[in-house]
């Protein structure tokens, strides 16, 4: 059997520097503030560390343990989990692509990867997380372009 793989994205073009957008989104303890789809995250961006992130898509919400998998200032910051007793990876990201000095693509999305993954996921739940995805991306361009983030030293300290 072939471990079967698939991707659910969203891409959203923000007016603001790459740097002001990766401070909104170094910040994990601010997410309660403007995040739809993590009201509570809490953890360190470093390689292999734990994260614990609330994730709300639709009415549902679950709260789980992944690690950060890589992050690179200004680009990306990636996390994994495992569910279903480990038949499913969840690659999740947040991706900044830089297009000049005040605008952006922001993306963000999800691979699943797993020898079930097509039966694990349902397309219910693939729309859902399309909808989750779009409220997120529509709100770091509306935190960023609202100013937040301006001092994009921040995320350094």
């Amino acid at each position: 059997m072939r471990e079967m793989r698939f991707k659910i994205e969203h891409r959203i073009g923000v007016q603001r520097p790459a740097e002001q957008i990766w401070a909104a989104i170094y910040d994990l303890e601010a997410w309660k503030d403007w995040n739809p789809m993590y009201p509570q995250a809490s953890g360190r961006l470093l390689i292999s560390a734990p994260l614990t992130l609330t994730e709300k898509v639709g009415e549902a919400s679950e709260t789980y343990q992944a690690v950060v998998g890589d992050w690179v200032p200004h680009a990306q910051l990636v996390w994994v989990r495992k569910s279903h007793n480990g038949l499913l990876t969840h690659v999740r990201y947040l991706e900044i692509e830089k297009l000049s000095e005040q605008g952006c693509i922001f993306s963000n999305g999800v691979l699943f990867q797993g020898l079930t993954a097509g039966v694990l996921v349902s397309k219910a739940r693939r729309r859902a997380l399309r909808r989750a995805f779009a409220g997120l991306g529509e709100a770091v361009k509306a935190r960023t372009e609202a100013g937040h983030g301006e001092d994009t030293e921040a995320w350094r300290r």
